[in-house]
């Protein structure tokens, strides 16, 4: 038994390592595309975050650096919240502790499954769409930790919340988030959806960083077998796997759900914003996510 988990360990160690190559490559390949096509520089972070230096207005952002300073003593004091340092009076006690956190962090699990997610849905999605995760800031504050931006529309579809494991799927496959799950983001929607303070739009042709308001939440569970799998995967990672297609199929699925889900529990009306932006969902995301799945199952089946 034992021999078995350091095996998957092994595996999940060379994954991590490749995952993070590729996602080094693929934020290259992004500001490559971005500046060519909008003019905007540096925009995407290595580890395929949205870079909050390229918000600053020096660079043809919105915020000013006291601006950004303020969003950083934000993080930091959050940070030092959750590694529990933020009672220790010692300052280099203080930033020992702080150190120590963030670098488990950076080996956690759900980092792993954050990164991967980013990853497979980029590959999957092609080059019609922008698929980073947010600052953390926003990673913080409201909690979200990915967005996908139509390029063909300029919208940003969604916020995807919790990319992390969790056993979400019956014995029949269905996919259900958690009433736990249900219960947040509901409680988001029926405050009219989140705000985000690093967003995106493209209104004709020009891309704008700027807030994002109203935004409905989604969740992307993967469950631990799934987890296994993705990470013991010793494919190339530039192209796409059928782990990783049958992945983003159940989080299609999964999406359906939620939407039907949070129309059906929701207070809001119907003329609200953040309603009207769940129901055009279907047909705004659904669909064009169904038929790229349909498009790449058919490519990795020739």
């Amino acid at each position: 038994m034992a021999e078995r988990l350091d095996t998957i360990e092994e595996k999940r160690g060379r994954y991590r390592k490749k995952l993070e190559l590729a996602l080094t490559k693929l934020a290259r390949n992004k500001n490559i595309q971005i500046k060519n096509e909008y003019g905007k520089e540096n925009l995407v972070s290595p580890d395929g975050s949205l870079n909050p230096e390229a918000f600053l207005v020096q660079n043809g952002g919105i915020y000013t650096k006291n601006e950004l300073e303020e969003h950083n003593k934000k993080i930091l004091k959050a940070e030092l919240r959750f590694a529990e340092a933020d009672k220790i009076s010692d300052p280099d006690a203080q930033e020992r502790k702080h150190a120590a956190w963030k670098r488990r962090k950076m080996y956690q699990e759900g980092r792993g499954v954050e990164l991967a997610t980013t990853l497979l849905i980029s590959k999957i999605l092609g080059d019609d769409f922008i698929v980073v995760r947010t600052t953390d800031y926003d990673d913080y504050f409201p909690g979200i930790d990915l967005i996908i931006l139509n390029k063909k529309t300029g919208k940003t579809l969604c916020a995807i919340d919790n990319v992390a494991q969790g056993e979400s799927r019956t014995k029949e496959g269905d996919v259900t988030m958690s009433t736990k799950k249900l219960e947040k983001t509901l409680n988001s929607l029926d405050e009219g959806g989140v705000e985000l303070t690093y967003g995106l739009k493209i209104k004709n042709g020009a891309m704008t960083m700027e807030p994002l308001q109203n935004m409905p939440v989604f969740y992307f569970e993967i469950s631990d077998k799934d987890w296994v799998d993705l990470s013991s995967d010793e494919s190339n990672l530039e192209s796409i796997t059928k782990t990783e297609l049958r992945v983003f199929g159940l989080f299609v699925k999964s999406l359906i759900q939620q939407r039907k889900d949070l129309l059906l529990a929701t207070n809001l009306k119907p003329s609200e914003p953040a309603y009207q932006k769940v129901e055009s969902f279907e047909k705004d995301t659904l669909a064009v996510f169904g038929e790229i799945y349909n498009r790449r199952k058919a490519e990795l089946a020739n």
